[in-house]
């Protein structure tokens, strides 16, 4: 008997029954695809019952916005600073410290105005912090494709957690980043949804600047937190 393996399967056992709602949503492309095209995932940040809350209401509701809001709501001050407070040990986040919070003290304006700062300012910073640590790790910082820092961010995942079935589904944030993030847009036919380049080009929707993805952003930044 191999003690550790034995360990190491029972955890996976543990972990797949406890998050089973997790792993039922990835498993169910046409749902993970209706859940991802409105931003959401399974974030570290809200695994537990607020995506349980998520996922139910993309599931039950005829309107599952309503019952969204009322959980994005429950993301005031301390709760971005129980976020936060982390970031900070990690020298990449340090160095943009004053960047991400201006972010964040623009979305705790709680308007339209301040959710749409927010964006424009967390935006390329989530693909900074991932260029920048690429460069560190490969000393490669021209002519780098998205797609190469994509597959970057996925190899840290796995290599964190040795699988993809782990709680940081890095293949599935491979694919949230890739289709909601940086996705190509095409202005003749109208796809235009907000993304990292629709932004920077200053061709997305105004009324895609919403609280939701300001949200969304911030904890798209926590997740490559615990990544790299």
């Amino acid at each position: 008997l191999n003690v550790n393996t034995m360990q190491v399967e029972l955890g996976a056992l543990y972990r797949h029954l406890s998050f089973q709602y997790v792993y039922d949503v990835l498993d169910s492309e046409s749902h993970f695809n209706l859940i991802l095209k409105d931003g959401w995932f399974p974030f570290i940040g809200i695994i537990g019952s607020e995506f349980k809350e998520i996922n139910n209401a993309y599931q039950k509701l005829p309107n599952p916005e309503i019952r969204i809001n009322e959980l994005v709501k429950a993301f005031d001050q301390n709760r971005f600073e129980q976020i936060t407070n982390k970031w900070w040990k990690k020298e990449l986040f340090l160095e943009k410290k004053d960047i991400l919070e201006s972010g964040i003290d623009s979305y705790l304006r709680f308007d339209d105005k301040g959710f749409i700062a927010c964006i424009k300012i967390l935006l390329p910073e989530i693909e900074g912090i991932i260029r920048l640590h690429y460069f560190e790790e490969t000393g490669k910082g021209n002519d780098v494709r998205v797609h190469d820092l994509l597959g970057h961010i996925l190899e840290k995942g796995r290599n964190k957690t040795g699988s993809d079935l782990s709680l940081f589904f890095p293949k599935a944030f491979f694919k949230y980043l890739s289709e909601c993030i940086f996705p190509r847009f095409d202005l003749e036919k109208g796809d235009i949804s907000l993304s990292r380049h629709t932004s920077s080009h200053g061709i997305a929707k105004v009324e895609e600047y919403s609280q939701h993805r300001a949200l969304q952003l911030i904890l798209i930044l926590d997740q490559i937190y615990f990544y790299i």
